[in-house]
């Protein structure tokens, strides 16, 4: 059996839209059921805030970069978010 989803979306107490992973969205600090201008909102703010060029005292900053770009390249094409959506990052 498969757990249930780690963050379903709900809209007056109804799960709507349940996703199986939210570890992209949760490093751009969004909520699953976010428009694709929030998404991309979000990854602008993250990327500036987290560049390695800004951040050059955090050893963890380009590893972090890179994992904020790679859940923008997922969550920004529709086709891939629903899969990972749906699957988590094994889609």
């Amino acid at each position: 059996t498969t757990p249930p989803p780690a963050h379903p979306v709900t809209l007056k107490g109804q799960i709507v839209n349940p996703v199986a992973s939210t570890e992209y969205y949760d490093l751009l600090h969004l909520d699953p059921s976010c428009s694709e201008s929030e998404i991309k909102r979000a990854y602008y703010v993250a990327a500036r805030k987290w560049h390695p060029d800004k951040c050059q005292d955090d050893p963890s900053a380009h590893e972090r970069f890179q994992k904020i770009g790679e859940a923008y390249q997922v969550l920004s094409d529709d086709t891939t978010r629903k899969k990972y959506d749906e699957k988590g990052k094994q889609g």
